[in-house]
């Protein structure tokens, strides 16, 4: 019953938040559902700032469709992020790293990322976890 709760809070969290500007902290690691740092493909910790480079990177099947101009804007945000500490971005920077975001990584990702990107804690682990 708490696997429920805490995925009806994280669906509360993606779905329906309105996007504002603020800081945010691309150094803190993600963590895994035991509290354990996630590891990115070269076994790398994986930072908000890491995954957010990766997802605004990453070529979608839809980018044929994107403009030079969008696609260099996501290629500079990327950069921008990939090895900042606390940084100041604006409502619509935040919202285009949510929806890659939302677009490359799975679930647990995505919910260990979004309340970090609006300037929230993360969220708790599962009574259990980590045992």
């Amino acid at each position: 019953m708490n696997m429920l709760k805490l995925a009806l809070v994280a669906a509360l969290i993606v779905i329906g938040t309105p996007v504002l500007a603020g800081t945010v902290n691309f150094a803190a690691v993600l963590a895994d559902q035991d509290g354990q740092p996630i590891k990115d493909g070269d076994q790398h910790a994986l930072t908000l700032g890491r995954a957010s480079m990766m997802a605004l990177m990453q070529s979608y099947p839809d980018d044929a469709a994107a403009s030079t101009e969008e696609k260099a804007r996501r290629g500079l945000l990327a950069l921008k992020v990939y090895t900042a500490g606390k940084e100041d971005l604006p409502a619509e920077d935040i919202a285009l790293i949510k929806k890659y975001i939302g677009k490359l990584y799975p679930p647990l990702i995505v919910v260990r990322a979004m309340p970090l990107l609006e300037g929230k804690e993360p969220l708790p682990l599962p009574a259990g976890a980590g045992k």
